[in-house]
């Protein structure tokens, strides 16, 4: 669903890969809800930091690599 920036520190989410969403007024402050919401807020959930994130990822595929 995202996109990395070209400089690498942040990312995008173009809107037709977004789903449907909304954006509300939620009492004293403007939101958004739906699918990518709901995706963010399961990683933040988490609570492991992006570098972690990818470090599981390398590691998962060095297990996937040795039984293969």
């Amino acid at each position: 669903m995202t996109i990395v920036n070209p400089h690498g520190e942040s990312y995008r989410v173009p809107l037709e890969r977004a789903g449907a969403f909304k954006v509300e007024n939620m009492g004293i402050s403007i939101g958004i809800t739906g699918a990518m919401v709901d995706k963010l807020g399961r990683y933040e959930d988490t609570g492991l930091t992006p570098e972690e994130i990818k470090r599981i990822i390398v590691e998962n595929g060095k297990l996937h690599k040795k039984i293969d």
